[in-house]
């Protein structure tokens, strides 16, 4: 798992009283804090707009914008894989955090042209790895018969689906 970690120290209340004897004491070693695992996480969604457009995922977390689409996550697409929007580079999120997001679409400047319809999606990562299918599966059928993307064909990610 990717992680940032970042150490607990040992608080006075885990550690014996003066004068106090145990029996064969083990080291206290820190250990890192829950909060510091990561899962990569990578987007895909579909949606047919202008050339000048741009799609972005924002977020309840400060690496999808905390809900500023000028700091959300910029998804990508490319002539042959058009509609289907993706991530270039992954999210890191925490591990098993419950994350809410929207797709918005902006123009060049990074302008709110719409949001997406309905409620928020809610994502909560799991694994070191994750790709979130919001594209009803298009992007991998279509990059599958025209690329190769790697290790994620093999296995090792895990994809979600919200078909």
């Amino acid at each position: 798992l990717d992680q940032e970690v970042e150490w607990e120290q040992e608080t006075s209340a885990e550690r014996p009283v003066q004068g106090m004897t145990t029996e064969l004491e083990e080291p206290t070693l820190p250990r890192p804090r829950r909060s510091s695992v990561k899962t990569k996480v990578f987007f895909r969604a579909l949606f047919r707009i202008e050339p000048e457009q741009r799609v972005r995922v924002c977020g309840s977390h400060p690496r999808l914008g905390n809900w500023d689409v000028s700091k959300a996550h910029q998804l990508t697409t490319s002539p042959d894989l058009y509609p289907c929007w993706y991530s270039s580079t992954p999210v890191l999120l925490p591990l098993k955090a419950l994350i809410l997001y929207k797709y918005v679409v902006v123009d060049e400047a990074g302008n709110v042209i719409r949001w997406e319809d309905g409620t928020n999606r809610e994502l909560r990562p799991t694994g070191e790895e994750l790709t979130v299918e919001d594209d009803g599966g298009a992007f991998r059928t279509n990059h599958r018969s025209r690329h190769s993307h790697g290790a994620s064909w093999f296995g090792i990610n895990r994809t979600i689906s919200s078909e």
